[in-house]
């Protein structure tokens, strides 16, 4: 609980139509100084749309279906093992 006995609230945010929606983000595959692979990632976040305002100043970015191509971008540049 937070401090003065206030939880945070759970939401349940989808689409209308119910279907499933992607969000924006990055992914690297690196090694850090002392030589281990690290996987990481992160959710890129923009301020929040008229729905979502009333819950948070920040949402993650939507990626719409048309967009997949512009996100997806593969690359063989993993480090060697």
């Amino acid at each position: 609980m937070e401090e003065g006995g206030q939880g945070q609230q759970p939401y349940l945010i989808r689409r209308r139509d119910h279907r499933p929606f992607a969000f924006a983000g990055l992914w690297s595959s690196w090694r850090n100084p002392e030589g281990s692979l690290l996987e990481t990632f992160t959710i890129l976040t923009t301020d929040a749309n008229p729905d979502i305002r009333g819950l948070h100043d920040r949402m993650p970015v939507v990626v719409g279906r048309d967009d997949f191509g512009l996100c997806l971008i593969p690359r063989s540049t993993t480090p060697s093992a």
